[in-house]
C-alpha cells in the first residue's frame, strides 16, 4: 500500500448514502482510499495524485471496470469516451448497487461503510447449482469478462477456452460444448485480429 493510500482512508458515510458513483470514484473506493482525497491533496498541496502515490494495480482496476462495462456485467448511468476513446473514469457513471454487488462477485472490498446489497440469483432459473453450472461461470469470468466487442483480438478462442475446462476437470466433450455456449454471438472464426 503506498503512502498516499495509507494516509487517506475513508471518512465519509456520503459513500453509503450516493446513488451513484464515477469508475474513478470506484476504483479508489476498492483500495480503500477516499475519493474526496485527490481534491484535498490538490488543495492542500497544489500538486496533482500521480499514479507513483496509488497502488500499483490501480489502472488495473478501471481497466476492469471499463471492461465490465463493455461486456454489460456493469451497466453505466452515464457513458462516455475520453480523447482516446477509452471509457472515461471521470464522466461514466455506475449505480452505487451495481458497483457494490460487482464488488461482490469479483470478491473485492466495495469499502462502503454500512452498503450491502441482496444477493440476487445467479441464474435465470434460480438458484439452482451444479458442478458444470459453476464450472460454466468460472469460464465465462476467467475467459470472457475482458472481451471487448470493439475490440475481436480480445476474445478467446474456442481451444483456449476448451483446453482450460479439461484442464478443471470437465470432460473433453461437456468443454467443447461449454466453449461454444459462452462464445460471443456474431464473432467471426479464425485468427483474431486488431
Amino acid at each position: 500500500m503506498t503512502e498516499f493510500a495509507k494516509n487517506n482512508p475513508i471518512k465519509s458515510r456520503f459513500w453509503a448514502e450516493v446513488d451513484d458513483l464515477n469508475l474513478l470514484q470506484a476504483a479508489l473506493l476498492t483500495f480503500g482510499i477516499e475519493p474526496f482525497s485527490l481534491d484535498d491533496y490538490w488543495h492542500h498541496t497544489g500538486e496533482r495524485v500521480t499514479l507513483d502515490d496509488l497502488p500499483s494495480d490501480f489502472l488495473l482496476r478501471i481497466e476492469a471496470l471499463r471492461s465490465s462495462i463493455r461486456t454489460n456485467t456493469l451497466r453505466a448511468n452515464a457513458l462516455n469516451y475520453d480523447d482516446h476513446m477509452r471509457i472515461d473514469e471521470n464522466e461514466t457513471r455506475i449505480k452505487t448497487d451495481d458497483f457494490v454487488a460487482w464488488c461482490n462477485a469479483k470478491r473485492l472490498p466495495h469499502n462502503i461503510p454500512g452498503r450491502t446489497v441482496p444477493q440476487t440469483t445467479k441464474w435465470p432459473w434460480g438458484d439452482y447449482e451444479t458442478d458444470l453450472l459453476r464450472m460454466l461461470a468460472s469460464a465465462a469470468e476467467e475467459w470472457w469478462s475482458t472481451y471487448d466487442p470493439a475490440s475481436p483480438a480480445t476474445a478467446p478462442t474456442n481451444q483456449e477456452v476448451k483446453d482450460w475446462l479439461v484442464g478443471q476437470g470437465v470432460s473433453d466433450r461437456i468443454a467443447e460444448s461449454m466453449a461454444t455456449i459462452l462464445r460471443a454471438d456474431g464473432l467471426a472464426t479464425g485468427p483474431r485480429r486488431p
